[in-house]
């Protein structure tokens, strides 16, 4: 089993629900939140720390990467 850093920083940042619901102070109105990691600014210099157990046990596959990386699809939108 082998995979990519793409495939790792698509994980990452795929959007997740929260479990907390939230009620608006004026009207009421109740709702959840959706957390959706994105990042502002693109670094001069990335430095990627990959996970490398779950649940106490040491993943051994290989994670491939290119020289470039396109990191478009993971930037906030502009306001």
């Amino acid at each position: 089993m082998s995979s990519t850093v793409n495939q790792c920083l698509e994980a990452f940042f795929t959007p997740a629900s929260a479990l907390d619901e939230y009620q608006c102070d004026s009207c009421g109105w109740v709702s959840t939140s959706t957390l959706s990691p994105s990042i502002s600014a693109p670094p001069t210099i990335l430095m990627i720390h990959l996970k490398r157990l779950v649940l106490g046990k040491k993943i051994q596959h290989l994670v491939g990467f290119k020289e470039e990386l396109d990191l478009s699809p993971h930037m906030a939108e502009s306001p």
